[in-house]
């Protein structure tokens, strides 16, 4: 696939084999509807890099980068600005266009559950970026530089451990780190 661009890219997120969304350095993002046949440049409010970018449905999905989280409510043609705070934010998981949490820079963990219009800060009591978070339903991993954090009550309360690596990503029970490790992080029934 060529998209066409010079731009440094960061995140990718497909929602089905046609709807996908790239996003980039200086604020770039790309959709396409098509499968990746033809890609569209979206029209943003920021010129920051972009990290992370998740589909919801067709209609919304999110993106963040520093300084700013931003939402689409029409496919990805356009983006708004739902950001609280100047942190870098690193990644983000969304459970549907409402309820979601972001996470990054100086142990960043916010949490919405009207799409972004409100923000409520999570107390981590960790001063080290966040990479990467996810859930399997109720249960939730959040991963960063020398910490995991994990949830089974949907984010309510976390607990920390430190397992002294560099984790880069986190998805469902599994997580990446520096020097080429994957592990499986034991889920809790």
């Amino acid at each position: 696939q060529n998209l066409q661009t010079k731009a440094t890219l960061y995140g990718i997120d497909f929602l089905n084999q046609n709807v996908g969304g790239i996003c980039a350095e200086k604020g770039r993002i790309f959709y396409t509807r098509d499968g990746g046949i033809s890609w569209n440049s979206a029209i943003t409010p920021t010129h920051r890099d972009l990290f992370k970018i998740q589909w919801i449905d067709t209609t919304y999905g999110f993106s963040c980068g520093a300084g700013t989280i931003l939402k689409t409510q029409d496919g990805g043609k356009t983006w708004i600005d739902v950001s609280v705070g100047t942190q870098t934010y690193l990644s983000l998981y969304f459970f549907n266009h409402k309820e979601g949490w972001v996470c990054g820079e100086g142990g960043t963990i916010l949490h919405t559950t009207n799409g972004g219009i409100d923000w409520i800060s999570c107390k981590t009591l960790v001063n080290s970026p966040f990479f990467g978070i996810s859930f399997m339903g109720q249960q939730g991993i959040a991963s960063g530089e020398g910490t995991i954090l994990t949830t089974t009550n949907y984010g309510k309360s976390w607990v920390t451990s430190s397992p002294n690596l560099r984790i880069y990503s986190a998805s469902s029970n599994f997580i990446s780190t520096e020097n080429g490790g994957i592990f499986i992080y034991p889920i809790i029934d």
